[in-house]
């Protein structure tokens, strides 16, 4: 099964489904992630770029049924590519910048402390809202998703790739300026914690 048999009315159908069931419950029942980086653009609305392409695919031949996120992958190369020669208009927003050295020397801090505590976690959340508070970044394109709760629990998963002593599964990849802020500590993992304390009036 290939996504290059997706048609635009397959398309228009998996919006009016994503319409009907509304977005939590359309990517729940048809087993697909939140997008990222591709939406499509209908009416003046965000989709799921990939999500929407899957789901068409099973009102387009209903006898070979939904593409599964697995099937087939998204990008600018494949589904949003695909969307616009159906005549439609996606749109990728803008990266928020990366994080400083300042921003990960905190997150390890409570990674040092707390290991992998859930995003909803009140140490995740008031690190969330110290992050937003900083002003390091003035341009942040994704306001909504600038260093929000989830962003925080993937950076301490990043950290727990790096950790020997952690018994879990972390991130299989990172950025280098996360090593170099592990390497930087010590074993002990406590010089950083003054860090926290500077910034914890914020």
């Amino acid at each position: 099964m290939t996504t290059r048999d997706v048609t635009q009315s397959g398309v228009l159908r998996a919006i009016s489904e994503f319409d009907r069931l509304g977005r939590d419950a359309f990517l729940d029942r048809y087993g697909f992630g939140p997008a990222t980086d591709y939406f499509l653009v209908h009416d003046g609305r965000d989709y799921d770029s990939k999500a929407i392409v899957g789901v068409a695919h099973g009102f387009d031949l209903p006898d070979k049924g939904t593409l599964s996120a697995a099937d087939f992958s998204g990008g600018d190369a494949t589904v949003a590519r695909l969307l616009r020669g159906l005549g439609f208009e996606v749109r990728s927003p803008k990266r928020n910048p990366p994080w400083s050295h300042d921003e990960l020397v905190l997150a390890l801090d409570l990674y040092q402390r707390l290991g992998m505590p859930s995003k909803s976690h009140p140490e995740v959340v008031e690190l969330s809202r110290i992050l937003n508070s900083l002003p390091a970044h003035p341009e942040r394109p994704d306001r909504g998703r600038f260093r929000n709760v989830n962003g925080v629990a993937l950076k301490l998963a990043n950290f727990a790739r790096l950790d020997p002593n952690y018994q879990g599964v972390g991130m299989t990849r990172g950025a280098k300026l996360e090593v170099g802020v592990w390497d930087q500590y010590p074993a002990t993992r406590t010089s950083c914690a003054w860090r926290r304390n500077e910034f914890a009036t914020v």
